[in-house]
């Protein structure tokens, strides 16, 4: 007697389920670490993903450098969720906007699709640099060349505090829609913090701290979950599939639990650390770590 197709699909869930469970190569243990890890960096410009790949290279010896990276784009979704419920209103308002629902949040529409756009021109095509390279490099020579660009945002950050000008959030136009963007597009290459980038963008552009701020963690609601799919459907090296088999789905629950958590319980502290104290000392002492040691290992 043949099955109902209602059960069928509910018994193919259950085995991908199963079997993203069996190939998990991170332990509980990991699992929260990386989520207190992502949920920790994500609201600090220092480059979140840099610190997963790192934990996942060096600590779990994840053998493949590129199914690393695609593990750490998908360990991101915790803070984005905890960015979606902290900017749920602007959010509102664009979704409004988008249904003509009012024109308040015409503007905040107009910069998330322009500048979203601007991000997949430019980070589209990095990606996939970033996979072959990596999918053709031990974990060595990766957190070697990502401990390298750590120190161009440990530059970065330190220049960011003497730009800053005096424009609100409601100036934004089409341009900075589109540099802001476009730095945000970098951010594909691991060592290259999102968060950095936009913000050192929007005080380029002469926007003050906090417009700077919302601008750049606004902007991660859209980009965040848009490279998760796209890391899901683009095939190039390890595809999001096998990062999420990797996890684990369980796992992947967990970490997303922990790090929306986290977010939202140190969010306030960690946003008023990166306005008091600039990281740029920080990020580069990691960078020359990561470099430091893996460096001899290379040279054997």
């Amino acid at each position: 007697m043949s099955r109902w197709t209602g059960v069928t699909a509910s018994d193919n869930a259950f085995k991908m389920w199963r079997r993203a469970r069996r190939m998990s190569q991170l332990t509980l243990f990991d699992t929260v670490i990386l989520g207190i890890l992502q949920g920790l960096a994500e609201w600090l410009p220092v480059s979140s993903k840099s610190f997963g790949l790192f934990y996942l290279l060096g600590f779990v010896r994840v053998e493949d450098a590129s199914l690393a990276f695609s593990m750490s784009i998908w360990l991101h979704l915790g803070s984005f969720l905890a960015a979606l419920f902290l900017f749920r209103s602007q959010v509102l308002m664009a979704l409004r906007a988008m249904f003509g629902g009012g024109n308040q949040g015409r503007p905040i529409l107009q910069y998330l699709v322009v500048a979203t756009l601007a991000s997949g021109a430019v980070g589209v095509p990095l990606y996939f640099v970033t996979k072959g390279v990596f999918s053709q490099n031990t974990g060595q020579m990766v957190m070697v060349f990502t401990g390298a660009l750590m120190l161009v945002t440990a530059t970065v950050l330190f220049f960011t505090p003497r730009l800053r000008g005096d424009r609100v959030t409601g100036d934004v136009r089409l341009s900075d829609s589109v540099g802001i963007g476009s730095a945000q597009g970098l951010a594909a290459i691991p060592g290259m913090s999102r968060s950095g980038l936009t913000i050192f963008s929007a005080a380029l552009l002469k926007f003050n701290g906090e417009a700077s701020t919302s601008l750049s963690f606004l902007l991660g609601v859209i980009g965040v979950p848009a490279i998760a799919l796209f890391d899901l459907v683009s095939g190039a090296g390890a595809s999001g599939l096998e990062a999420i088999q990797a996890i684990g789905l369980g796992n992947l629950a967990v970490a997303i639990i922990v790090s929306f958590a986290v977010s939202l319980l140190a969010i306030e502290f960690l946003m008023e650390l990166s306005r008091r104290v600039n990281l740029s000392v920080f990020v580069a002492a990691v960078g020359l770590l990561a470099i430091f040691l893996n460096l001899p290992l290379l040279l054997q």
